[in-house]
């Protein structure tokens, strides 16, 4: 997935899904705590956490879901 400048998801529940970012800074929000990324950020969510990502600058990650 790609986020421009500026762009975020909504904060939202979901199954469990790891993280890694591409390109670009932002934040990755995981019940409550927000967690600065950059390219080469791993992360990692567990089921039902809510969640959410905020791109500082042009920020692509790659999002493997499962349950």
């Amino acid at each position: 997935m790609s986020h421009l400048q500026g762009q975020s998801t909504p904060l939202h529940p979901a199954s469990p899904a790891t993280y890694y970012v591409v390109e670009g800074e932002g934040w990755i929000t995981e019940d409550g705590t927000r967690h600065a990324v950059r390219a080469g950020s791993l992360v990692i969510v567990g089921a039902a956490r809510p969640r959410r990502i905020e791109a500082r600058t042009r920020l692509v990650v790659l999002a493997a879901r499962g349950g």
